[in-house]
């Protein structure tokens, strides 16, 4: 076994181990396949294959330590990316919130900050929101409420 070998494997095992980071990437649900709401072992075991072929990148039944490598560099270069995106988003929800332009955000301007999400979400206008609309609305975000 390789050094490279001997680093990789146990990093592999634990990413294939860990359920809940697979089934649940950034909240969503990509591995519940059949959408009843929960993830089977078959439906982790699919996510599992999946990872596979897309490390395996000449199609011939194994990973080696160059394939993980490179597949390692795609991955942190996915993250830098997220990183950068919500490094952005918090700079432009500073902006939004910090009212008097002083770098920082007080409560007052926490607590009196618009609230467009609650507006949207509150499609019959009586200022609460119910289980239907918040519901409606996450689903609206996820894009499930295409028919």
């Amino acid at each position: 076994m390789t050094p490279m070998t001997r680093i990789l494997l146990p990093a592999v095992a634990l990413l294939l181990g860990t359920g809940t980071a697979l089934a649940f990437p950034h909240g969503g649900n990509r591995a519940d396949t059949d959408g009843d709401g929960a993830v089977s072992k078959e439906e982790m075991r699919q996510m599992r294959v999946q990872m596979f072929d897309r490390m395996d990148a000449d199609g011939d039944g194994y990973v080696t330590d160059e394939e993980m490598d490179t597949h390692r560099k795609k991955m942190e270069g996915r993250h830098e990316k997220m990183r950068q995106r919500m490094q952005e988003k918090r700079d432009a929800w500073v902006d939004k919130l910090d009212a008097d332009n002083d770098g920082r955000i007080s409560r007052d301007e926490m607590a009196d900050a618009p609230f467009p999400f609650f507006d949207k979400a509150d499609t019959d206008g009586d200022g609460k929101l119910t289980r239907d609309e918040m519901k409606a609305m996450r689903d609206k975000r996820r894009g499930m409420d295409k028919p």
